[in-house]
Formats: C-alpha cells, structure tokens, sequence
C-alpha cells in the first residue's frame, strides 16, 4: 500500500498477488484510511435496492453507532454481543448485572424462574424505518433496532406483505389458469 497519510488521502493497493501491507498487518481499512469497525453488512433484496439512498451504509452506521451508541433503541441490547434472555423481552444485562425489560428499564424478578428458560441470541443492530418506507430516511425516521425489537416493530407489515403475496398469487392464477383446471382444483378440496 502506498501512501497512509491523513484522512481522505488516496490509497494505492498492490495488485501483482503479493501481501499489502494492510493485510499482513490483518486491518481493513475504509475508503478514508479508517479503521473498519465491524463487518456485518445488512442484506438489501436487489430489486429494493434503488428505494434506499446511495450513502445507506454511512447513514444506517452513524445511526446504530453513533446516536444509539452500539445498543438498541427500544430495548438496549448491545450490538454483536450474545444476550442471556427468557423469550419474553425480559433479558440479562452483563455489563450493569441486572436483569432489563423489554424497554431497556432495570427490573427485579420475583418468584425466580426455571434455568432451562434462558436462552442465548447474537444480538445484531439493525437501521430500521419507523414509517416502512426506505425512500424516507430523514434521521427522525429511522431507529436502531436489534433483531427482536425489528420484527415486533415490522410485524404488521409482514402479515400485509404476506396477504398481498397470496393475494397477488391467485389473482394471477384467476387471469391465466384454465378454467377447467381451477374447477377441478376447487372439486378436489
């Protein structure tokens, strides 16, 4: 590698097979000369792609590192750090040793519970649009979530996107399939 000087300086790799130095040296370094903090990349289905800005990645990271601070927004689980949790959002926090509610709140569990109950989960933040709309990312739209808190906030979408999945399935059927055919299909029922 040629060139590591200050921040936003060009950087120039070698390419004839041998070892950079960024790699001997085991860092992966951003476009600006930074050290990359973490590796996880939030998968995007390609034709939603186009909906989201072209500065997501910067965007989504300021979110869930900077204003969140690593933790998520609801709840206060830390990012990429397996969570002890009794699957109902009550969940174990190591690093202040108290147990904390689905909210992040501190709590007292009184009568106990089974060890068998806990279970463990990787926790991985995510950037998640309040409205749904990916083409909305103004900052007030938009809140770090880990994976449970995602799907309890996205959950009535899914249940719409799943009924217009079906939906958009049989009507294209009504459109195209051979009227025989469906008689024969609703006879067999």
């Amino acid at each position: 590698m040629i060139g590591q000087g200050p921040v936003g300086s060009v950087q120039r790799f070698k390419r004839n097979g041998t070892k950079t130095e960024q790699q001997r040296n085991g860092k992966i370094l951003l476009s600006l000369g930074l050290p990359m903090t973490h590796r996880i990349v939030m998968p995007i289905r390609a034709e939603n792609r186009w909906l989201y800005p072209i500065d997501w990645q910067q965007l989504s990271g300021s979110i869930r590192f900077e204003r969140a601070g690593r933790r998520c927004e609801q709840c206060r689980r830390p990012h990429l750090r397996r969570v002890a949790h009794l699957g109902d959002g009550r969940w174990w926090d190591a690093e202040a040793t108290c147990w904390r509610s689905s909210q992040g709140k501190r709590i007292t569990i009184k009568g106990g519970f089974a060890l068998a109950s806990i279970r463990v989960t990787y926790v991985v933040l995510a950037c998640a649009h309040l409205d749904h709309d990916p083409g909305n990312s103004s900052r007030t739209n938009l809140k770090a979530l880990c994976q449970r808190c995602h799907m309890i906030h996205d959950a009535a979408e899914h249940r719409w996107q799943r009924w217009w999945n079906v939906f958009r399935v049989r009507a294209l059927r009504d459109l195209y399939e051979d009227p025989r055919v469906t008689r024969e299909r609703i006879a067999d029922r």
